[in-house]
């Protein structure tokens, strides 16, 4: 199965089992061709720090071909007074996937509201099988956040 482009509907179309039957293989290649990966890093009750290599993901052959197109930082709860930053290094291309980094703004609890979004480097983005990923964190609120969850998504490039 193959991704079908999109369709323009028109006004007062009818939907055919047909044209819901591509709906469906269109969302089952979706589904089908992404992998999410989440890591707890810091221990939910445990005061996030500042500090390289907390966590390592090792991509295995399941994703050759793919690339980083999604992070998101999540903690359980909130840090005041400064962000906390957080940054994945990808080993296989020897530099930081993000060339701006997940932060979660104080008082918040995840990277999804950050008022500067994460960019991810496309030149540095590609999955190396069996080179890993590292999480670091490098600055922390003033009164550190608690727990850190990390979520990465990998798509076909």
């Amino acid at each position: 199965m193959a991704w079908i482009d999109p369709r323009t509907w028109v006004a007062e179309e009818t939907v055919t089992a047909s044209l819901m039957n591509q709906i469906s293989d269109d969302l089952k290649y979706l589904h089908d061709n992404e992998v999410t990966v989440q890591m707890v890093i810091v221990d939910f009750t445990v005061p996030v720090g500042v500090a390289d290599n907390l966590f390592y993901f090792v991509p295995t052959t399941r994703l050759t071909g793919y690339e980083l197109t999604f992070a998101n930082a999540k903690v359980i709860t909130a840090g005041t007074t400064n962000v906390t930053t957080i940054q994945i290094y990808n080993m296989g291309s020897s530099a930081f996937a993000l060339s701006t980094a997940l932060t979660i703004d104080s008082g918040e609890t995840s990277s999804a509201t950050a008022a500067t979004p994460y960019v991810i480097d496309t030149a540095k983005n590609a999955v190396t099988v069996n080179s890993p990923y590292r999480v670091d964190v490098t600055t922390v609120s003033s009164t550190p956040p608690r727990g850190l969850i990390v979520t990465l998504g990998f798509k076909p490039a």
